[in-house]
């Protein structure tokens, strides 16, 4: 087995890896019952439809960041924690919140499938060549799994 063909090995299971993911997740959310999708305090003060407003918002911003990648874009743009990532955040929750809890879902479907099918298409050359395709991929999932897990807690918290 070549480097080449380790790397896309990666590349690939964190693909796999991040589909598995939001397939749990919304599997999770089917079975969500509807007075705790609006509620509060599933993230801090977010609700569970607060917090699949933050995934798309990061998932489209993944996608955008693909197409940088590929027009050549050699920027390796950091978030600071404190406050790129909290206009980040609130912005994205912000520009959601006229939707109802499936609109919101859908919204999130979407994303998913989309960058799913872009992912799908990086060349075991573009992966090789760059390593920000995995770290997007790898950064998502992390994403998902820590908000399912903190979903699970406020469903099994809730009264």
């Amino acid at each position: 087995m070549t480097i080449r063909d380790v790397q896309q090995t990666s590349y690939n299971n964190s693909l796999a890896r991040f589909r598995r993911g939001y397939t749990a997740l919304f599997a999770l959310m089917d079975d969500l019952p509807e007075e705790l999708r609006e509620r509060s305090g599933a993230c801090g003060e977010w609700s569970p439809k607060q917090i699949l407003a933050h995934l798309s918002g990061w998932i489209v911003e993944a996608s955008q960041r693909y197409r940088d990648f590929e027009a050549g874009d050699p920027t390796r743009r950091t978030y600071d924690w404190d406050t790129d990532y909290a206009i980040f955040n609130a912005q994205s929750v912000t520009e959601r919140e006229h939707l109802s809890w499936d609109d919101t879902l859908t919204d999130l479907r979407k994303a998913v499938h989309s960058f799913s099918l872009h992912a799908e298409q990086v060349t075991p050359e573009q992966a090789d060549a760059d390593a920000r395709y995995e770290e997007w991929l790898i950064a998502l999932w992390n994403d998902c799994v820590e908000h399912m897990g903190q979903l699970c807690r406020f469903i099994a918290e809730t009264p």
